[in-house]
């Protein structure tokens, strides 16, 4: 398997250019000077998981790129979201039940951040995710924005020794009634909240519905993305037996088919999934060599074939442009043999002896792969390699498997 990694890592540095190169991806939108003047232009939108530290904006395809961090601007908006400006405590002590600290106090950080309103109108719920992946969440007051107070922690007992529990500080509760005191009916709900995204947002959904008030549509939560799919195809394959001497049965011409199920990664604009395909897949070789031994010929007739069901994991890169998708494939596969024709027949002096091309032969095959392809609506071109540790069990014979493919896929 040492060669099959090193060609992993060769297919891993082939592909990281087309990686590295996706452009940022430009949205129409405006930032907010700190003069509090609105300019409309193109802003560069990351899906992000964190809130962003600096922006990227041009006021149009051929200007030149500017970046702002939350100082120099009061804002911005791109795709929907709302960013704001704003200096604020962030509470930074982890919340992972397996690494709670027994500190009941707040560990803050003061950030200069850009805070995503999930709620905007009279009474504003906004989120920022810091540095250390903990969401911290905010009302808008007069003076500024107020950090929601939450925290976990581990809590000693008083009756057992060594032996703790955990304790959550919900003071953002009492915040919130207080916020949204105006509501009669709010304090059962903000009772019962989390300090969650969606149940947050729900206590100020039902805050405006009692008060008949109106506020900008909440931020919804984002589904992954699952697709199916079916592939066709043929296949190439050359087959390698390597023993201090190597043997190439050369190309055998074959078709392969099969189904996808595709998993597109949240917050990465799509273009990241997790590829599965299981496909069958085959080669077949006949081969005869003659001898000549003092005045006889001796032959030897060599049929050598395999069927496969073919289960492959991939990640997979999609860079758009304009109407079409191009990507990049780079996985591994694992096979279990279907049918083995394996037969050796030894003809000499007359006589014929029936036997096996390898005696002792695996019934399953790791492979690496690398592809590329474009996609257009839902069809798909992909060419791609394979390299397999072929069928012989034995050590001091080698086999390799070198496949190419080509598909043609149908996602639905």
């Amino acid at each position: 398997m040492k060669n099959l990694r090193s060609h992993f890592l060769v297919g891993i540095f082939l592909a990281m250019p087309l990686l590295l190169s996706a452009q940022l991806n430009y949205q129409s939108g405006y930032i907010i000077t700190n003069d509090s003047d609105t300019i409309e232009g193109l802003v560069h939108y990351g899906n992000w998981d964190k809130n962003p530290e600096v922006v990227a904006f041009r006021k149009n395809e051929s200007a030149e790129l500017e970046k702002y961090r939350p100082s120099d601007i009061l804002g911005f908006s791109v795709s929907n979201e709302h960013y704001v400006s704003a200096l604020v405590d962030s509470e930074n002590s982890s919340r992972n039940t397996n690494s709670l600290d027994d500190d009941p106090n707040l560990h803050l950080k003061r950030d200069s951040a850009f805070l995503l309103y999930l709620i905007k109108g009279e009474k504003s719920l906004l989120s920022f995710k810091n540095s250390y992946g903990n969401e911290n969440f905010y009302t808008r007051g007069k003076d500024g924005y107020d950090l929601l107070v939450y925290k976990r922690y581990m809590q000693k007992s008083t009756e057992t020794q060594n032996q703790y529990s955990i304790v959550e500080n919900e003071t953002f509760k009492g915040q919130i009634i207080l916020y949204l005191k105006d509501s009669e009916d709010i304090r059962s709900t903000a009772y019962k909240c989390r300090y969650t995204k969606q149940s947050l947002q729900g206590v100020f959904k039902d805050y405006y519905k009692s008060t008949g008030k109106t506020y900008q549509k909440e931020l919804s939560k984002e589904k992954s993305k699952i697709e199916f799919g079916v592939l066709a195809g043929v296949s190439s394959t050359r087959l390698i037996f390597s023993s201090g001497v190597e043997h190439d049965f050369g190309l055998s011409q074959d078709v392969v088919f099969g189904g996808s199920f595709e998993f597109y990664l949240p917050r990465k604009l799509n273009r990241l999934s997790i590829n599965n395909e299981l496909m069958y897949t085959q080669f077949s070789y006949q081969e005869q060599y003659e001898e000549t031994i003092g005045f006889q010929t001796a032959t030897s007739d060599v049929k050598l074939g395999y069927s496969y069901l073919k289960l492959n994991n991939m990640f997979r890169y999609r860079y758009p442009f304009k109407q079409v998708a191009f990507f990049v494939n780079i996985g591994i596969s694992n096979a279990w043999v279907l049918s083995e024709e394996n037969e050796l027949i030894e003809t000499s002096y007359g006589n014929t002896r029936n036997g096996k091309v390898i005696n002792d032969t695996r019934k399953y095959e790791q492979c690496i792969n690398f592809g590329m392809g474009i996609r257009y609506k839902k069809f798909s071109l992909e060419g791609r390699y394979e390299l397999g540790n072929g069928m012989s069990a034995y050590t001091g014979l080698k086999t390799t498997t070198k496949r190419n493919y080509l598909f043609l896929a149908y996602a639905f």
